[in-house]
């Protein structure tokens, strides 16, 4: 008995009495963009605006913008991403179709789970009876997508526009498409040893 306690005095000692050993290994859970900037015009693609690094995975910011677009008046498209190793936080709606907070519009997410993967269902317009078609003048954020890892797994996981339900698209107020499938580029979701 009296080794036993001389062995965990002496283990606690070594790793300065936390009992716990030592911290992890922060991670960071970061993403990679298919398309590089430049972007081309009439482009809607998924890009990192943020992230934080933690021992337990970290968060990362994915904003959707778009370049150069007339006729704009909202969006709606499918992300698909692997839910066993990331999840989704939350939405913001970006500044662009709310012209700075002076113009109605309405945001919504809807997610539908599947045994590794999940689809997020999402929509973004603007609303009320004066909401006019905007032109996209550079680059423009139409929503910021918050995920964090649930995993410390180094790896690389596709996220992807899905056109399984219905094609991803940007649409004018009368429903022209604008922006269709082909031009919505997407990338990958990365857990890595934070640097």
């Amino acid at each position: 008995m009296a080794c036993t306690f001389a062995l965990t005095a002496l283990a606690l000692a070594c790793h300065g009495g936390s009992g716990g050993g030592d911290e992890p290994t922060p991670v960071q859970i970061r993403f990679v963009p298919e398309a590089a900037p430049p972007l081309a015009p009439g482009t809607v693609a998924l890009v990192e605006s943020g992230f934080t690094p933690s021992s337990f995975g970290g968060r990362v910011i994915v904003a959707v913008v778009l370049t150069e677009a007339t006729g704009v008046f909202g969006a709606d498209f499918d992300l698909v991403y692997d839910s066993f190793h990331f999840d989704f936080v939350s939405a913001t709606e970006g500044r662009f179709l709310s012209e700075n907070g002076i113009a109605g519009t309405q945001l919504v997410v809807a997610r539908e789970p599947g045994a590794s993967t999940e689809r997020l269902v999402v929509g973004l317009y603007r609303t009320g009876a004066g909401a006019a078609d905007l032109t996209a003048a550079g680059e423009q954020t139409l929503m910021s997508l918050e995920f964090r890892a649930r995993r410390r797994n180094v790896l690389d996981a596709p996220v992807t526009f899905d056109a399984t339900i219905r094609p991803p698209r940007v649409v004018s107020k009368d429903g022209t498409t604008v922006v269709a499938e082909p031009e919505f580029k997407a990338g990958s979701l990365r857990i890595e040893i934070a640097q």
